[in-house]
């Protein structure tokens, strides 16, 4: 139990700190205490940081004899194999290995976190409290980012940035929403009501201001993968199909009408509109979105050529337009990373290499899923759910956004897989007496 609150305190660090693979928060604007903890998740010499150095040890001295689903671990195991091969061949048919650590240390360091959660946490109750930590820290970077939008914009229009917090935080508000959603569904209390209508109204807002689009695809894609998830039996479904009835010829009018016009009382659709139109809300031709367009084209091309096994890390993406091209200036390694991890691990690692590096991912899943169909247990079906939305989470955020080098939505995956792999058993819906699909975590015998 201490270990899960040492893991737990870790967490709400690492979300809510101000240097983690990334420049300072807040442009220097001002002050806030978690600068006091930078050094927790500032990169060391050795290119790791206290907090990864932390969860290796926690993983080393962990002997836990509750077993976990095998099929995890071993595509763990199989993704590490994965990346070294991919590595090794990009080296040899000429890569680079400067990109080597950009492109594999968020994705490794997930996977390693998967190993130190399913090490530490035992059952539901451990990861509702590493939950818990999620959803505190999108509160506080939501409270942050709101007043730094604030303060910014009464101080000086002209200098309000971009963004007010980092792109991923996309992850970290959709996976903190869904929390707090899915333990109003599933418990039904007072507290989590409460908590609910106190915790969506700030992280609603402070995803606006933070102006990522991706956001909205992603928390609308968790919502309805929670209400197809649903029992069609169950109290919550009905109601919601109540209300959907009875607003759905209303809304599907509204969509109608300001789609092609987003503006006025239509504005809302603006966000949405511009996934899909390449344009941005106000009208004009977004640059980025062709930018990344060359990028996939380049991807494609590649992808192509090598379809079984890529080009291998360490080797640039094809550029077929310059035009929009960033300079090493302000990204080095963006002629080896393109915002579309899917396509860029499709052109570096070929169909083979990323069947082999994310088959973790729909295999967590799947497990997830099992657990929240087939569990009577609230906080069981919580933590299932919120596992299999974090997973599309991560995809998303991987599809729109360089979601694969960044370590936040990585860290968010490995909860999600150790979730998975842990509770799968725990629940009973995986691991049964007289069978070998459950072995546990360290220097221990498989539980068959």
């Amino acid at each position: 139990m201490r270990k899960v609150k040492v893991l737990r305190v870790m967490l709400l660090l690492v979300l809510v700190s101000e240097i983690f693979d990334i420049a300072p928060l807040y442009s220097h604007e001002f002050w806030t205490p978690v600068s006091l903890f930078n050094w927790f998740t500032a990169p060391l010499p050795i290119k790791f940081c206290v907090f990864e150095l932390s969860c290796f040890l926690l993983l080393v001295t962990t002997r836990n004899k509750r077993p976990v689903a095998r099929p995890v671990l071993k595509a763990i195991y199989v993704s590490f194999g994965t990346a070294m091969f991919v590595t090794v061949y990009g080296l040899v048919t000429g890569g680079s290995y400067l990109p080597l650590y950009t492109l594999l240390h968020a994705w490794s360091f997930g996977l390693a976190f998967a190993l130190t959660a399913m090490a530490v946490l035992s059952n539901a109750d451990d990861f509702r409290q590493l939950d818990d930590a999620i959803v505190l820290a999108a509160c506080w970077r939501s409270a942050w980012g709101i007043v730094f939008y604030l303060k910014v914009r009464n101080y000086d229009w002209s200098r309000l940035p971009s963004w007010m917090t980092t792109h991923e935080d996309s992850v970290l508000f959709s996976v903190a929403l869904i929390v707090l959603v899915s333990r109003a569904i599933e418990s039904r209390s007072k507290k989590s009501l409460r908590n609910l209508l106190l915790g969506t109204p700030l992280i609603l807002m402070a995803m606006k201001v933070n102006n990522r689009r991706l956001v909205w695809a992603t928390v609308i894609a968790s919502l309805l993968i929670i209400y197809f998830s649903l029992p069609a039996t169950a109290k919550v479904a009905k109601r919601i199909n109540r209300a959907m009835r009875t607003i759905a010829p209303a809304l599907a009018l509204y969509v109608a009408i300001g789609w092609s016009n987003p503006t006025g009382v239509f504005k809302p659709l603006a966000t949405l509109t511009s996934m899909f139109s390449g344009k941005r809300e106000n009208g004009e031709v977004d640059l980025s979105t062709k930018a990344r367009d060359n990028e996939n084209f380049g991807c494609v091309t590649m992808m192509l050529e090598r379809p079984i096994l890529g080009t291998g890390f360490g080797h640039e993406w094809l550029e077929i337009d310059k035009s929009g091209t960033v300079p090493l200036t302000v990204f080095p390694m963006y002629h080896f990373s393109p915002h579309n991890s899917i396509m860029a691990l499709l052109a570096f690692c070929g169909g083979l290499g990323l069947a082999g590096l994310w088959m973790v991912i729909p295999i967590s899943i799947f497990l997830n899923t099992l657990v929240y169909r087939r569990s009577r247990d609230p906080t069981e079906r919580t933590v299932a759910i919120t596992g299999v939305t974090t997973a599309v989470a991560y995809l998303n955020q991987a599809y729109g956004d360089m979601g694969f080098i960044h370590p936040m939505p990585s860290i968010l995956l490995g909860l999600s897989i150790a979730s998975a792999a842990r509770l799968s058993v725990t629940s009973g819906v995986w691991s049964r007496p007289g069978t070998n699909r459950a072995r546990t975590i360290g220097n221990q015998p498989s539980a068959s």
